[in-house]
């Protein structure tokens, strides 16, 4: 799919599906996706399979780049922002989740933590790469060095679990998703809490607009665009949101792309007006 802007927008159906207009199909194996991810120069996109593979591919040529095991049928994935390294996340039921960072080229494990977090329900690398994020069911955020795999910042929340946690564009800022529904703004260096946005039902996923003032916030029903700085409402989405992914805003942060009663949709996120529904897919990003 072309968008109005001419950024290019994955959906994905069976496998992962087809990347509109008349780009290749990047798998056709059949194979059902818990997680994917595109790196943030539009390089590369990574993906995790419910077989237990991670597999990369590159944008340019649809060529796959990486085929990792990750030991899980429900593998979070991340992948730095050149697209040079891939984070996988495996948890065994009962215990804390294992955590490896794997050099994408060479298919080798670079970084792993082990033991070092709660079961963890997200991640996320910083914009420059060298940080990781994690988000936990102890209500912890941490951000972890990716070389030696240290801590070097822990948040803790008031709500016992947190399931989403995002950086900000230039990397001083994240956003968490709790189970106290509600979308929280951190100070990295500080770790003090800078705002809060309540919602009345579970929350699905938060995010930051490309200059990092505004924040999305979804639930299973609908999305939000708050303004950060003075905490109020900029407009709602029309219609029923399913779901947005890692990256539901184009460069330009005036659309957002996500899922609307199963089918892919895009809405002004100047307006919350809803522009274009697509085929009925699981997931869609922008690239």
């Amino acid at each position: 799919f072309q968008a109005e802007d001419g950024i290019r927008d994955l959906v994905r159906s069976r496998g992962l599906g087809d990347v509109y207009k008349r780009q290749p199909v990047l798998s056709d194996s059949g194979e059902a996706v818990s997680d994917v991810e595109f790196s943030r120069n539009g390089t590369r996109l990574a993906a995790s399979l419910t077989s237990g593979l991670v597999k990369a591919w590159d944008i340019a040529t649809f060529g796959q780049v990486a085929a990792i095991t990750s030991f899980s049928e429900d593998c979070r994935v991340a992948i730095s922002p050149e697209g040079r390294r891939i984070a996988t996340v495996f948890t065994e039921p009962g215990y804390s989740s294992n955590i490896w960072i794997w050099d994408v080229d060479k298919g080798e494990i670079l970084t792993r933590l082990e033991g070092k977090a709660a079961r963890v329900n997200d991640i996320a690398f910083s914009p420059d790469g060298t940080s990781l994020l994690t988000a936990s069911n102890d209500g912890s955020a941490r951000i972890w060095d990716v070389e030696s795999g240290a801590e070097e910042i822990a948040i803790q929340c008031r709500a016992k679990e947190i399931f989403r946690a995002v950086f900000g564009p230039n990397g001083a800022r994240i956003a968490t998703a709790s189970s106290d529904n509600a979308a929280r703004v951190w100070d990295v260096d500080s770790g003090a809490e800078l705002a809060t946005f309540p919602a009345d039902r579970w929350l699905e996923n938060v995010a930051f607009s490309p200059d990092g003032t505004m924040l999305l916030v979804t639930t299973e029903e609908y999305g939000l665009l708050w303004n950060i700085e003075g905490g109020e409402l900029k407009t709602a989405l029309d219609g029923k949101v399913d779901r947005v992914g890692s990256i539901p805003f184009n460069p330009s942060g005036s659309r957002v792309v996500g899922l609307s009663a199963e089918r892919a949709r895009v809405w002004n996120a100047e307006t919350g007006r809803g522009l274009l529904p697509l085929a009925n897919v699981s997931h869609a990003l922008f690239h």
